[in-house]
């Protein structure tokens, strides 16, 4: 019974996560990519597992992490809600 009651707010906790990585990978994406499958070729990606990303429906694995990382300049902190979990910070903007 107490696992039940664990599991509604991990789930929660996850997708807010996922929305929150979705939103700040595109808007990393955008600042210095036209197009998600400009980005994806970039990353020798299907662009339609790349969008996945952007829409909070798939993770990266670590690697592919790694890369999309390298590529926008910032860190997976970055993309990720803060530790208390309200989700304040955002990718740094690179200077144009």
């Amino acid at each position: 019974m107490s696992e039940a009651r664990h599991y509604g707010p991990l789930n929660e906790r996850h997708r807010h996560i996922m929305r929150t990585f979705a939103q700040r990978l595109k808007a990393a994406r955008e600042d210095m990519y036209d197009s998600a499958e400009q980005f994806a070729h970039l990353l020798a990606m299907a662009p339609h597992t790349y969008r996945k990303y952007e829409r909070g429906q798939s993770e990266p694995n670590y690697e592919t992490l790694t890369r999309i990382c390298g590529l926008l300049g910032i860190t997976p902190n970055d993309l990720l809600p803060d530790a208390a979990g309200n989700g304040h910070r955002a990718p740094k903007k690179r200077a144009a």
